[in-house]
């Protein structure tokens, strides 16, 4: 029976790579305008996008298996102001795979108003969250003072909620938050309050986390960051201290690529080195 299961766990994440690399092929296969400068224009009636991201994990203080994971997001553009996506991801950890399959929307209520909403499963979770529920959105506060204080810019208002349920145990996010703008110069700065709540045993743990971007050219954004917050995995609940940075570069107007890395320090437990890369097309 054990065997069974296994089986059957392998066959899904092979689907999910399967998906995964049939993605990347429609995004190779996409047509691709060669068009530059003032006239790279992104075409606005293009109503998909694919995007996809693999991540590798290495450890060291602990001796673990590297860990792979896929994700790819096709996202259908209903109205102006109106998406909906489909997420399809697969993850290989502890030498055991897990595969989810989830779902959102978002809308711009317009005014600087917008909200989203999300939710995946995960069928016979070993290490994911058997399944998980996300709702969040922003108000802009203020378009920014006048005459000598002009240089700061619109001021957003952010909140996050997130509710994960895993076989070992529930936990949920309650994450206000901020994006400040400045229109002197091409950079904001976004940050969070994170509060996790876990049910067994009841404990409610904070921490933060800060983030800067720079739009360096009108098709290059690096940006950079750090947090210290509490993070669920598989129903447990620890303080993580986080670096993270990395680029997102327009490689022609409908076409991006991302690449990120992040180090993860778990007090008395392991480091965690992130790598990730990342495609995204509109077509």
């Amino acid at each position: 029976m054990q065997n069974r299961l296994t089986n059957y766990r392998l066959a899904n994440y092979r689907l999910a790579h399967l998906k995964f690399v049939v993605a990347i092929s429609l995004l190779c296969l996409a047509p691709v305008s060669h068009a530059h400068g003032e006239g790279a224009k992104s075409d606005a009636n293009k109503d998909w996008q694919v995007s996809i991201v693999y991540s590798n994990s290495n450890f060291s203080r602990s001796d673990r298996k590297e860990w792979h994971e896929e994700k790819t997001v096709f996202t259908r553009r209903v109205d102006e102001k109106t998406n909906i996506n489909l997420s399809l991801g697969a993850a290989n950890r502890f030498a055991t795979y897990d595969v989810s399959v989830g779902g959102g929307v978002s809308h711009n209520f317009g005014d600087g108003v917008y909200a989203n909403a999300s939710f995946y499963a995960t069928p016979d979770a070993d290490f994911l969250a058997r399944w998980a529920m996300q709702a969040g959105g922003g108000v802009k506060l203020w378009d920014g003072p006048e005459g000598a204080m002009g240089a700061i810019g619109p001021t957003v208002a952010t909140i996050n909620i997130l509710h994960k349920d895993y076989a070992s145990g529930d936990s949920e996010n309650i994450d206000p938050g901020f994006v400040q703008y400045f229109s002197k110069i091409p950079v904001w700065v976004s940050g969070k309050w994170i509060n996790t709540f876990a049910k067994k045993p009841s404990k409610r743990t904070t921490g933060y986390s800060i983030k800067l971007d720079w739009q360096m050219l009108d098709n290059l954004r690096p940006f950079a960051g750090f947090a210290f917050a509490p993070e669920s995995d598989n129903g447990v609940v620890t303080n993580v201290s986080t670096r993270f940075g990395g680029i997102i570069y327009d490689i022609e107007p409908d076409t991006s690529i991302r690449i990120d890395y992040a180090g993860e320090d778990r007090k008395g437990s392991y480091l965690r080195n992130i790598y990730s890369i990342g495609l995204s097309r509109r077509f």
